[in-house]
C-alpha cells in the first residue's frame, strides 16, 4: 500500500463524510487542524484504508489519544473531532475547549458552525 501525504488523506476524509453532518465536521476539523493527519501512529490505529477510500475509526480514538505523546491542544482537537462524530471520549466538553489557542478555538468553531449548517439543512 502506497503512503498518502497528509493533504491526500485529508481529500479522502473528506470524501468519505460527506453526506453525515457530524461526519463532516468531524473530518473536517482533524482535517484542518493538519498534525494528527502528519503523524503515523495516528493513521495506523484510527484510519482504515482501503485502496482509494480511507475513514476514521473514531472509536479507537479515546484510547489512542491517552497513550498519544502529543501536547494537550492537540489532544484536545481530536477528542473534539472524535465528540463531533459522536463518540463520548470521557473528557468533558468545557474541559477540552478550555485551553485551546486562537488559531485550534477558530477552527473548533468553524467544525461546529458546519455541522449546525448542514444540520439545519435537512
Amino acid at each position: 500500500m502506497t503512503t498518502l501525504t497528509s493533504d491526500q488523506l485529508a481529500q479522502l476524509l473528506r470524501s468519505w463524510a460527506i453526506g453525515d453532518p457530524a461526519s463532516e465536521a468531524a473530518a473536517q476539523l482533524l482535517c484542518e487542524h493538519r498534525r494528527w493527519l502528519e503523524r503515523a501512529d495516528f493513521v495506523a490505529a484510527c484510519v482504515d484504508r482501503a485502496g482509494r477510500t480511507a475513514s476514521v475509526r473514531w472509536s479507537a480514538v479515546p484510547s489512542f489519544v491517552q497513550q498519544a505523546a502529543c501536547s494537550s491542544s492537540e489532544a484536545r482537537v481530536l477528542r473534539l473531532a472524535a465528540e463531533l462524530a459522536g463518540i463520548d471520549t470521557g473528557v468533558p466538553l468545557a474541559e477540552l475547549v478550555s485551553g485551546l489557542d486562537d488559531r485550534n478555538c477558530r477552527t473548533v468553531v468553524r467544525a461546529i458552525a458546519h455541522a449546525l449548517r448542514l444540520g439545519a439543512r435537512r
